[in-house]
């Protein structure tokens, strides 16, 4: 199992994090692979194949979302504020405008082939 991490330090010194994905100045990357070894789960650096593997084309994505009714989720995240689950989930402060910006290409390929 693959583990991303979202690249940029964070640090006060850029803006931090929640300024860095506003600027689009975060992308996901490939960190580690997860593998099962003799006493349990091991970490190892990813191999140029996983690394390769864990991006997905848009073309990818859009097939995936051809047969999904409103295809790729392209709607706007929840502004947050007010009261209840609308309070509770708010992303957008972050720079992560549509539903898709949850999800990293290959988690919404996943998504879209179920």
């Amino acid at each position: 199992m693959p583990v991303l991490r979202q690249a940029g330090n964070g640090s006060d010194g850029d803006g931090g994090i929640r300024q860095q994905r506003l600027k689009g100045g975060i992308a996901a990357i490939m960190t580690a692979a997860v593998v099962d070894g003799p006493e349990g789960k091991e970490h190892r650096l990813p191999t140029p194949v996983e690394l390769r593997v864990s991006t997905t084309s848009e073309e990818t994505l859009q097939q995936a979302f051809s047969e999904v009714p409103l295809g790729v989720p392209e709607e706007p995240s929840p502004k947050g504020g007010g009261s209840g689950a609308g309070r509770a989930l708010s992303v957008q402060g972050y720079g992560l405008m549509r539903w898709r910006d949850l999800f990293t290409s290959r988690q919404l390929v996943a998504l879209g082939s179920s």
